[in-house]
């Protein structure tokens, strides 16, 4: 279903306060995992020279110049100017299934700053203590939070400073789906869940042909992925 289509482009566990980026470890080759329920599908760029495949999660690349990464994100080793689809395989995933993390992604996955945002951390204890400190629950007690407390999606915004997660849930409650991330993910990780950003494009239209689905700029998106 379009609600289900997550094209995966990078994937961002680091941030400073100010802006989030992809760790070294991300940047780490990664085994191909088993094709057990693999459906084949093509991927046709628009930008012949871009640096990132956007790839069905989860996906294994089929072209040689294509490497998989720890973060499953798709690369190319070599920049390789091409206007033909690229094959792609999908894997789909199971809810049940079990994803492992290394100890060092783990690390980077709830790590944050003690002396940053300090209204977002107590927030975030303060609900985890009320759900039992039961990550399942205490997850669906933020995304009630937000939804009872005036959040607005705009394209603009305007600039956060200082300490940008605790003006955002406190103060503007304005943003669009990056604000929205950045936030979530930095709840979990003050409750000590490993999360992330993930960003690329949600969604897409049915193309004229009817086989294939079109994604344009406008579907750019970003979410949180939480461990």
């Amino acid at each position: 279903s379009r609600q289900s289509l997550y094209w995966r482009a990078l994937v961002l566990d680091e941030y400073d306060g100010a802006t989030w980026t992809s760790s070294f470890f991300n940047q780490q080759i990664k085994m191909e995992p088993a094709r057990q329920r693999a459906v084949k599908y093509q991927y046709l760029p628009a930008d012949e020279q871009s640096n990132w495949i956007m790839g069905l999660e989860y996906s294994i690349p089929q072209e040689r110049y294509l490497q998989l990464y720890q973060d499953n994100s798709i690369r190319p080793s070599k920049l390789i100017k091409r206007n033909q689809p690229i094959q792609m395989l999908w894997l789909g995933r199971s809810a049940d299934e079990a994803i492992p993390l290394s100890p060092r992604q783990l690390e980077f996955n709830i790590k944050f700053d003690k002396d940053r945002d300090l209204k977002s951390q107590q927030l975030a204890y303060e609900l985890f203590e009320k759900n039992q400190k039961q990550p399942e629950k205490y997850i669906q007690s933020v995304l009630s939070w937000y939804r009872k407390n005036g959040f607005v999606y705009t394209l603009t915004p305007g600039t956060l400073g200082g300490d940008r997660i605790d003006q955002f849930l406190f103060s503007s409650r304005k943003g669009f789906c990056e604000h929205y991330a950045s936030s979530f993910v930095m709840l979990m990780r003050y409750a000590g869940i490993p999360a992330r950003v993930v960003t690329g494009y949600q969604g897409g239209q049915l193309a004229p042909d009817g086989q294939s689905w079109e994604v344009r700029q406008l579907d750019a998106h970003a979410w949180s992925e939480v461990y």
